[in-house]
């Protein structure tokens, strides 16, 4: 059966097989409890970059971290999108400074900034929740690279996990995790935008050929994901 499903088209969010995989190891181990309708698959974090400022829309002002990864500003910025620097403390992105910036749309990396490495406490992820409940069209794009690396105690929850308004937008990539070959990258969506990306971007091909995607879902459901991380801690 999969032989015949290798040459067919690629839904335009996925294999099913892949997302349905990722939706069971986000339980697991990020304690998400997502659908793999909410997931799309794309090649690389860069394109779903592009694909959420297509499906939030231009008018919004996205806000980034300073420091932080200087390659998000710069999409947003040749996406002709309005973005603003927002200063990190010692617990990650200030929260009151965000409030006075406008911004409607914030990207940050909650459980490992890039490049300070600072992991963002409970406390301050649900002051960003109340942030973005605060206001009607108020998103949280949760770029959770490199989340898979942490060498002491349990990762902090998501903000995805925590989020009870659907005001997260998750986003992670396999190219950190285990190659930067393998431009394999996803996004969950949450509930209320999946018809809405449905209609505005579901005539998008996937840009991840099956076969690699058929291949990462045998690799994670067969524990050998879990074991190349535990490998890597050490």
């Amino acid at each position: 059966e999969q032989d015949t499903q290798l040459l067919k088209a690629t839904p335009y969010n996925g294999v099913a097989k892949l997302r349905e995989v990722i939706a069971e190891y986000l339980y697991h181990f990020r304690g998400m409890s997502v659908s793999a309708d909410q997931i799309i698959v794309g090649a690389g974090t860069e394109y779903l970059y592009n694909l959420l400022i297509q499906l939030l829309g231009r008018d919004h002002i996205y806000a980034v971290e300073n420091p932080g990864y200087q390659k998000i500003a710069k999409i947003y910025k040749s996406n002709d999108v309005s973005c603003r620097y927002i200063d990190m403390d010692e617990y990650g992105l200030a929260a009151d400074k965000l409030k006075d910036s406008d911004a409607s749309v914030v990207h940050l990396s909650p459980s490992h900034h890039y490049p300070t490495g600072i992991v963002m406490p409970i406390g301050r992820r649900q002051e960003l929740l109340s942030w973005a409940n605060a206001e009607k069209n108020r998103y949280i794009i949760e770029d959770d690279y490199d989340s898979e690396f942490r060498f002491a105690g349990r990762p902090i929850q998501t903000l995805q996990s925590i989020d009870d308004n659907q005001r997260v937008i998750y986003i992670n990539t396999f190219s950190k995790s285990i190659a930067p070959s393998i431009r394999i990258s996803y996004l969950v969506l949450p509930p209320g935008l999946v018809p809405v990306y449905r209609e505005k971007l579901g005539f998008y091909s996937c840009t991840v050929p099956s076969f690699e995607q058929y291949t990462l879902a045998k690799f994670i459901a067969g524990g050998y994901f879990e074991k190349h991380i535990n490998r890597m801690k050490k």
